[in-house]
């Protein structure tokens, strides 16, 4: 699909910023309208459409109810790490009345997650080392990367994503064996076949899990398997516990 040039995707048609830079002063200085607006026009710059959704042709029959955005890829902290957040706008009926597509809906509420591309495999003592030009540096290499076509994965931070990939390497350092035994209760198949599946490059998701104090547990999923991987404080692998989970799709009504 061909996309056409719009304000809103301004970022992957020039390389330059729609919006002049603002700085402390400039906005301090401002009134309260006229710093929202500066604020406003960042934001354009920095959100990209991620389609309004539908089927050319077909008349949709429920209200709109949310649009969704991804911002510009950028740098962070933490050299070879990139990141991207979903920005997610709710919608909410203003009036009483038929709920239908002609339905007026104002927007209520903000939703965000964020994801993150991996340019090389990063360690955790790699972890929050750019200083101010490294980030500028890091900045220009990151908005190569269009958020919407890339394999991004999320994760609640760049520290939780950095060690848990760490942890699922170490894990399989051993020539892609298990470095502890293997905790599957209930799959369907062995251990070893669904560890064996889960490759640090692929990892979709990860998330944080309870643990004891002084100790570490991460979520990865790829497709539909997923590890819990504990470590002990000097991030040493303890547990690994696995499961394979059942994926369903429901078409979304429109």
């Amino acid at each position: 699909m061909r996309l056409a040039c719009l304000p809103l995707i301004i970022v992957l048609c020039s390389p330059a910023w729609a919006a002049d830079p603002i700085s402390k002063i400039t906005i301090r200085a401002a009134s309260e309208k006229q710093a929202k607006r500066m604020v406003m026009d960042q934001l354009s710059d920095l959100l990209i459409s991620n389609g309004r959704g539908g089927v050319k042709g077909h008349r949709p029959k429920v209200p709109l109810s949310d649009l969704w955005f991804v911002t510009r890829t950028h740098g962070t902290m933490t050299p070879g790490v990139c990141a991207s957040s979903i920005v997610i706008v709710r919608f909410r009926a203003v009036d009483a009345g038929p709920r239908n597509a002609d339905t007026p809906v104002a927007a209520s509420d903000l939703e965000t997650s964020h994801r993150f591309k991996l340019l090389a495999p990063v360690k955790p003592g790699d972890l929050d080392q750019l200083d101010t030009e490294g980030q500028v540096r890091a900045d220009r290499e990151c908005a190569e990367i269009d958020a919407r076509k890339a394999d991004m994965i999320s994760a609640p931070g760049e520290d939780a994503l950095v060690n848990a990939l760490w942890l699922l390497r170490a894990a399989k350092k051993q020539n892609g064996r298990p470095v502890v035994p293997l905790d599957c209760d209930g799959s369907p198949q062995p251990c070893d076949a669904l560890f064996d599946e889960l490759d640090p490059a692929k990892v979709e998701s990860v998330d944080i899990c309870p643990a004891d104090s002084g100790s570490h547990c991460y979520r990865v999923e790829e497709g539909d398997v997923a590890a819990e991987i504990r470590s002990d404080a000097h991030d040493h692998v303890t547990a690994i516990k696995l499961d394979q989970e059942v994926i369903f799709a429901d078409p979304r009504v429109d």
